[in-house]
């Protein structure tokens, strides 16, 4: 079947082969993406990072096929891994799906005769006709889009039998139960964790939905095509061609025609990214640009990648920002970037955090994208000296003390004592200022706790004391200046030894570890009170970082030894001891503030690491003094002084360099 269809920014009029995935989601619905409530809204468009260019690299490989060796997939459209993560392919031309081993590229199963029609049965015997969109659930079955014959189709988990959920193959418009309804091209299909079907209905303009007993209704849209966010039948798409379901549940849309990303929460229908034009634009949310985008699938970090047809790979982070990880022209290559060249990438699908592969339709080939992640400067020019402003314009000495706060703002110390805070967006501004202006704060190097109000709490000059800054206004929330042991007791009754670090579990408490060699619990409320004690700790070099899933506290102390205090059982463990190239030591140890993972770690070595028991394994730096930004494995630090992650992104104090980074984790 060939469409025709008028480009508006072009006001062409295209024929082309409606060879569309959609998309296909991973079986594995907890792998699926997290996207914040504060991040995506029903009523505004979503804001992202402005002043990091990108922040996320693919390097694009060949699978299988290419224009060489077309004939394993001479017109690959939808894909999607399984839980074991095998990949599921279905062909337009030659009729068929094929599972495929994702590492070497193997056939491992074919479904359907080769012959088009629509025929249930075995694998052998079954006809298909240009199938498009597929997924899999957890249990393995196997559900197709089977475009041509106007049905949806599946594969028992056995892989035996190939079945028909729903249509005629009379193309239309019904709602109904069984061979009733009537589809017009599906293109994509999405399945939730309750077993409900999502389908894109290309050619009427719907999403359609398919309950556990085969009853088919519309979700969203209307026969006429459009661009209206609304509820349900009062919204419109214009050839709507690849769904993807997030882990909260709502609904993502690749609306083609509309050159928009869509999202269905509730039956409520809003626009998250694109402007409607006909252009490629990497922007925030509706100011960025999308030709033709075909399919998209979730991910583990919080985001969406997108097949965009006309020709690349995009990729929309948690907080709308869409960038281009590869590709540009249309073309074959493999590469770096935007070095690399797509042919009409028509299905995409993710695992595992940075395994990414896409249906690349008139390349006739598989293709994979190994995510790397590329670290920019978030904030400060590389000078001495002190002034506020945005991303470079601001000039940050010697930062130091990182600590994330609600929404990703990261709060840190300069090198002459100004506490001082950055947004998502790179602003920076002035929290207080060093003394002498304000009496009885301090130069600190310890950690600073932000509750969720965006109270910051920090040491006082001594360090004996524990001083609240709200809204301009500093009190003391715990502690005293005439302190020489570490006392329980509430508010200016407790006293503390100096305080070595600080970390909260952005809730009800915050911790301290005081030169004493005692860990305590400080509440909100000012309570004190004593919950480890350990020599290691005594007047040493602390940092502390709160695991809500693991309920306890990692403990680097003296840059060398890693230690797990479990507040569940009160046991202490030696996680890690330096000592050599492949265990460096290490300057800091966050956990993320959002989503609790990590614990991620600044070496000493310039490197940044994911920390997992002894192991260290490197998520970026060359381990080469530098200030060079780019590509994880190639880019440079000097001195990382702190660390920080909120909402799977993390921040790094570049303190020789003068710079706030930022990278991506997933």
């Amino acid at each position: 079947m060939r469409l025709k269809y008028v480009l508006p920014a072009l006001a062409l009029t295209i024929f082309y082969s409606c060879k569309r995935d959609m998309i296909a989601t991973s079986g594995d619905i907890d792998k699926t993406t997290k996207f914040t409530a504060a991040a995506l809204t029903d009523q505004t468009p979503l804001i992202g990072i402005v002043s990091v260019p990108q922040v996320a690299i693919g390097m694009v490989t060949t699978l299988v096929g290419g224009p060489a060796s077309p004939n394993i997939f001479p017109s690959p459209a939808g894909i999607a891994f399984d839980v074991s993560e095998k990949l599921y392919v279905t062909d337009q031309q030659t009729n068929q799906v094929k599972k495929i081993d994702p590492n070497t590229g193997a056939v491992l199963a074919v479904w359907g005769s080769g012959q088009a029609g629509l025929k249930d049965g075995s694998p052998g015997q079954a006809q298909f006709k240009s199938p498009q969109g597929i997924c899999v659930t957890r249990d393995g079955r196997i559900f197709i889009a089977d475009a041509g014959n106007n049905v949806i189709r599946s594969i028992n988990a056995r892989g035996d039998s190939v079945g028909t959920v729903a249509g005629s193959g009379i193309a239309g418009f019904a709602d109904g139960v069984g061979t009733v309804p009537k589809f017009n091209h599906p293109t994509g299909i999405a399945i939730d964790a309750a077993g409900t079907l999502y389908v894109a209905d290309q050619l009427n303009n719907m999403i359609r939905r398919i309950t556990n007993g085969n009853t088919v209704t519309r979700w969203a849209g209307q026969l006429t095509p459009g661009s209206k966010d609304d509820a349900g039948s009062l919204a419109s798409f214009n050839n709507p061609t690849g769904v993807a379901i997030a882990g909260d549940g709502s609904l993502y849309v690749a609306d083609g025609l509309n050159h928009k990303i869509r999202r269905i929460v509730r039956g409520i229908v809003t626009t998250v990214a694109g402007s409607g034009i006909f252009n490629h634009k990497d922007a925030n949310g509706r100011e960025a640009g999308f030709q033709f985008p075909a399919a998209l699938c979730s991910t583990s970090s919080g985001g969406l990648f997108v097949a965009d047809f006309f020709s690349s790979a995009r990729y929309i982070d948690e907080h709308g920002k869409v960038t281009t990880p590869a590709g540009f022209a249309i073309g074959f290559a493999d590469g770096l970037g935007a070095a690399a060249a797509f042919n009409h990438p028509a299905g995409i699908t993710a695992t595992s955090h940075d395994r990414v592969f896409i249906a690349d339709q008139d390349n006739h080939a598989i293709r994979q994208v190994r995510i790397q992640l590329a670290v920019a400067t978030l904030a400060g020019n590389g000078h001495t000296g002190y002034q506020e402003g945005t991303g470079i314009d601001a000039f940050i000495e010697s930062p130091r003390a990182l600590t994330a706060g609600p929404g990703g703002t990261v709060y840190f110390y300069d090198g002459r004592g100004n506490l001082r805070k950055c947004t998502r967006d790179g602003v920076t501004s002035l929290v207080l200022p060093a003394p002498p202006v304000v009496p009885g704060l301090g130069l600190a190097t310890r950690k600073i706790v932000v509750d969720n109000a965006e109270g910051v709490y920090v040491p006082d000059l001594f360090n004996t004391s524990i001083v609240g800054i709200r809204n301009g206004v500093t009190s003391t929330l715990a502690g005293n200046d005439k302190s020489d042991a570490d006392r329980d007791g509430q508010g200016a009754g407790a006293t503390f030894t100096p305080l070595e670090a600080m970390t909260t579990d952005g809730f009800q408490n915050m911790y301290v570890a005081t030169a004493a060699g005692h860990i305590r619990k400080v509440g909100f409320d000012g309570r004190v009170t004593t919950i480890f004690t350990n020599s290691a700790l005594a007047n040493a070099t602390v940092r502390l970082a709160y695991s809500h899933n693991a309920n306890g506290l990692y403990a680097l102390i003296n840059h060398q030894t890693v230690l797990f205090f479990s507040l569940t059982d009160h046991t202490t463990t030696t996680l890690y001891t330096a000592g050599g190239p492949q265990t460096p030591s290490l300057n800091d140890i966050c956990i993320d503030a959002n989503d609790n993972s990590g614990p991620y770690v600044a070496g000493a070595d310039n490197k940044v690491y994911h920390f997992s028991g002894p192991t260290l394994s490197p998520i970026a730096g060359q381990g080469i003094a530098g200030d060079v930004d780019g590509p994880t494995a190639t880019a440079r630090f000097n001195t990382l002084s702190s660390i920080a992650s909120f909402a799977r992104v993390i921040y790094v104090a570049d303190m020789n360099n003068n710079r706030i980074k930022i990278m991506d984790a997933f």
